[in-house]
């Protein structure tokens, strides 16, 4: 077992960097940054503990995958907690139902004696005969067609990113880097997201794990390892 801070914060100032150089080139906030070189993972955001610690060795050229495997020794995530929901008996089922029938009777009784007064009264009096009233002359109608338009949804874009092989964090923004966050998470395998907006400026920690399609175009490949930035248009995908 070996100490994950420690390896990160030596291999960051064996390079010299500062924790505003690798927060510039990451996008991890230097808050996290420092959390993850003290080892207070519980001060990250539920779930990027992962993300942010293989994002952060893979641009040290650390192990990544080596330090995850240790996060995960030293802090296995939490079984999730099954509710356990307790049968009900047989004497809780039967007063409710019992009840229903009851009051089932009930109403079927009174709507028979309703139905008998109603038809006894229209036995006795009988309403006089009413003629039906002349039949009107047909009205010519026009029906005017709309215009057939395709639907705006359907001439929008659709981006489709996917995790095919393994964990990838991904961090969409529009247009540009310095644009809107759209979405910051790590795709778990067979895991997809999707935008309808271009142009997407889009980061990824696993290059070699995900699929981008335009369209149901698949674009790429996005081969390598480490970080790498592009940016999604009509005209398909460029690195930046």
């Amino acid at each position: 077992m070996f100490e994950i801070g420690s390896s990160l914060e030596r291999a960051r100032k064996g390079r010299g960097l500062e924790l505003a150089d690798v927060e510039e080139a990451t996008r991890i906030r230097a808050c996290y940054l420092v959390a993850l070189e003290q080892e207070r993972f519980d001060q990250l955001p539920d779930g990027y503990a992962r993300a942010f610690l293989r994002s952060y060795a893979m641009y040290l050229g650390l192990d990544a995958q080596r330090l995850v495997d240790e996060h995960d020794a030293q802090f296995p995530p939490a079984p999730p907690v099954r509710a356990y929901r307790q049968p009900r008996r047989w004497h809780q089922w039967a007063a409710p139902r019992a009840t229903v029938f009851l009051l089932a009777g009930v109403v079927a009784l009174l709507a028979l004696l309703v139905a008998g007064q109603f038809n006894s009264g229209r036995r006795t009096s009988a309403p006089p005969a009413v003629s039906p009233p002349p039949p009107r002359p047909p009205v010519a109608s026009v029906i005017r067609k709309r215009p057939q338009h395709p639907s705006r949804l359907e001439r929008r874009p659709r981006v489709v990113l996917h995790a095919s092989k393994g964990d990838c964090w991904i961090a969409v923004r529009l247009g540009s880097g310095g644009g809107s966050l759209l979405y910051e998470n790590l795709l778990q395998p067979g895991e997809s997201v999707s935008f309808v907006r271009l142009p997407l400026w889009v980061r990824v920690g696993a290059p070699g794990n995900l699929v981008l399609t335009l369209n149901g175009r698949r674009l790429g490949p996005l081969a390598g390892y480490g970080p790498l930035n592009v940016i999604v248009g009509k005209s398909g995908i460029r690195r930046v």
